[in-house]
């Protein structure tokens, strides 16, 4: 077992050239450990250039080094001779580039059997200008061997294509992103793969960047951390997914216009339209549950200049005992189901309720805190308001006797004593709830 540094000689960046390793490395072994060292080469050109997969101990890159792997051919790079090492080892500070310098082709970066990787710094996946669809991978056979800690980074960058991590079922669960730890798909395939199971497990305090000029992101079946969508453009919407999308922490959407096109979404974090639009899903015939299920306060917010489209077949669902906070205005078309926690409100940042909304639930654990506004078309009928203030809930059905072309009424739940106004002794107290129409 011999420690071999990178320290080219005579300009050349030839992987192959003996020469360019202290010490020299005339003849490979697989146990060999090779070091990219920042303090000795701060920035590094090495060409992958072996005729056949090689295999090595460890592959360390230390002291912030910035090295590109440049590849023109199909080459595989076995890892972990020396399991259970830490058969890849990319520090703080360090960056990695793997890129293709023809189209069509790729490094594969491949752990042995129980072997393991630990990223805390930058990785990327990329291809040379001219030259795209190069097919980089980094896989393993062993469940969880893959580790991209916190402050580490992935980025499937320019002219990338396929899926980084593979996409067999004996890549399932075998890369995992920590809380801290970011991947971007700015090109390429999904870090999920593309069957049901899933390759990659997401921390609930990861960073999943979607930032692709095309495709989707895909949601079906699939567990995020925070998720955060910077695609300026407006996707068409993808196959209608049956499988529950689950974001652990905060949706954000900064930029471009897109659809959620699933059955089931479960969120438990925020929901933050922060120059993004979002689409509730474009399919009258496909329904969709939205869930808000976090175990701590959530709310929806960003700018006021963004849209949030929520369709007539779409269930808005409060299950969360520390409440959800409306911080922009939203209207449900479709239904709402209340049953735990409350769902406040201002009048800034009101919820509406279609012509044709639905609401089931309300009780003593979850109501609507705040001024919460019904439409009424055409016929007149009875109008439900769950509401409440504080700890108090005080429901109120409106009666609908006559219907003009359109009305909206506005009913909150005051927690006072009601303003003193000259009545007749005959008169019935006045109620502490107020239905407006406006």
């Amino acid at each position: 077992q011999t420690r071999y540094t990178w320290q080219p000689s005579s300009g050349s960046t030839s992987w192959i050239n003996a020469s360019n390793w202290s010490p020299a490395r005339p003849t490979p072994s697989a146990d060999d450990i090779l070091v990219f060292d920042g303090t000795l080469t701060p920035t590094v050109s090495a060409t992958i250039d072996f005729a056949t997969a090689q295999t090595i101990g460890q592959l360390i890159f230390t002291n912030r080094v910035q090295a590109a792997l440049n590849t023109a051919g199909d080459r595989t790079l076995t890892l972990g001779a020396l399991t259970p090492s830490i058969a890849l080892q990319i520090e703080t500070g360090a960056l990695v580039q793997v890129i293709g310098t023809q189209g069509g082709i790729g490094l594969t970066l491949q752990l042995t059997t129980n072997s393991r990787a630990a990223i805390s710094g930058r990785l990327e996946f990329l291809g040379t200008t001219g030259f795209s669809n190069c097919t980089h991978q980094f896989t393993s056979t062993t469940l969880g061997a893959i580790e991209f800690l916190s402050g580490a980074y992935f980025l499937s960058g320019a002219r990338f294509s396929g899926f980084p991590f593979g996409s067999l079922t004996a890549n399932t669960g075998t890369v995992t992103f920590r809380s801290g730890a970011t991947f971007e798909q700015s090109s390429g395939g999904s870090p999920f793969g593309e069957r049901a199971f899933s390759v990659t497990v997401f921390d609930p305090e990861s960073l999943f960047r979607y930032t692709a000029g095309s495709g989707n992101v895909g949601l079906s079946g699939r567990t995020f951390g925070h998720l955060t969508i910077d695609a300026n453009r407006t996707p068409t919407a993808g196959t209608y997914g049956s499988n529950k999308f689950i974001v652990q922490n905060d949706l954000t959407i900064l930029s471009g216009s897109h659809t959620f096109n699933v059955k089931e979404f479960d969120l438990k974090g925020s929901l933050l339209l922060s120059g993004g639009n979002l689409l509730f899903p474009p399919d009258a015939a496909n329904a969709l549950t939205l869930t808000f299920s976090g175990p701590t306060a959530q709310i929806i917010g960003g700018t006021t200049a963004s849209v949030l489209t929520m369709g007539s077949n779409v269930k808005l669902v409060v299950n969360n005992p520390a409440g959800l906070t409306l911080q922009r205005p939203v209207q449900v078309n479709g239904s709402l189901v209340l049953i735990q926690g409350q769902l406040t409100t201002t009048a800034t940042n009101n919820l509406t309720l279609g012509a044709a909304a639905v609401v089931s639930g309300g009780s003593t654990t979850s109501f609507v805190n705040g001024p919460l506004s019904r439409v009424q078309t055409g016929t007149a009928t009875n109008l439900f308001f769950p509401i409440g203030s504080g700890k108090v809930y005080r429901p109120l059905t409106l009666t609908g006797q006559q219907a003009d072309a359109s009305t909206t009424y506005t009913a909150q739940q005051f927690n006072q004593a009601p303003t003193e106004r000259p009545i007749s002794a005959m008169a019935p107290s006045p109620s502490t709830t107020t239905a407006t129409t406006r």
